[in-house]
């Protein structure tokens, strides 16, 4: 029979595998970051459309150059998962002397330049943008997961009684057998010793036994 225990350590195990799953560098599909740069400049398709056309020009080469370095060092990076809305901090580390002067020249600003790097990103990388469509929500998903695991560890103390528990006697050294001392398991995950934040070593105790146990099951 399954102990109120066992169950839990199994329920924790399914939202650390959960957690464990979730990306490293988040970031938005493709289309929802284009969507989202496109919003923050408040520019539409057709803008966006006059601006690539005046960068044909050689006097806004300057211009031209920081929407490609957005494009490269922004728009692909893994280090951004949505577009930036600073737009003087993006001229500021990706621009030149002059660069405002030219996007004042051509009536564009940082953030419309952004826009217009996502939408060549996303034209010729796609596969370089996430799967998420709402980073925020995203990010709220983990908290309550993580929220849900330590819960879970706590309750492991509330539910766990003394059947779960095993006297070891043998696995320890003679002098502390000749004392009398014993050392105190779990039952069902025995490298686990009784003390300290038990919670989390039995958790990666079953995390590392699932594997076993899902392959002898396909077996």
């Amino acid at each position: 029979m399954t102990s109120k225990l066992e169950k839990t350590v199994q329920e924790a195990v399914a939202v650390q595998r959960e957690i464990d799953s979730l990306p490293n560098n988040p970031k938005l599909s493709a289309q929802a970051f284009l969507a989202q740069a496109m919003a923050q400049a408040g520019t539409t398709k057709r803008k966006l459309d006059a601006l690539e056309g005046r960068l044909s020009d050689p006097a806004y080469s300057l211009a031209a150059a920081f929407i490609k370095r957005l494009e490269r060092d922004v728009c692909l990076s893994e280090n951004y998962g949505s577009p930036p809305t600073n737009g003087s901090k993006l001229v500021r580390a990706y621009g030149r002397e002059s660069t405002m002067a030219e996007l004042n020249g051509i009536g564009a600003a940082p953030l419309d330049c952004l826009a217009l790097a996502s939408r060549w990103a996303v034209a010729r990388r796609p596969e370089r943008f996430g799967t998420l469509e709402d980073l925020n929500e995203h990010f709220e998903n983990v908290e309550d997961l993580y929220r849900k695991r330590d819960s879970l560890l706590h309750k492991m103390q509330s539910v766990m009684v003394g059947s779960d528990l095993l006297i070891d006697q043998e696995n320890i050294a003679p002098s502390e057998r000749a004392k009398g001392l014993t050392r105190t398991r779990f039952k069902n995950w025995p490298s686990v010793l009784f003390g300290p934040d038990w919670p989390e070593h039995v958790l990666v105790a079953a995390m590392a036994e699932q594997p076993e146990k899902e392959d002898s099951e396909a077996a």
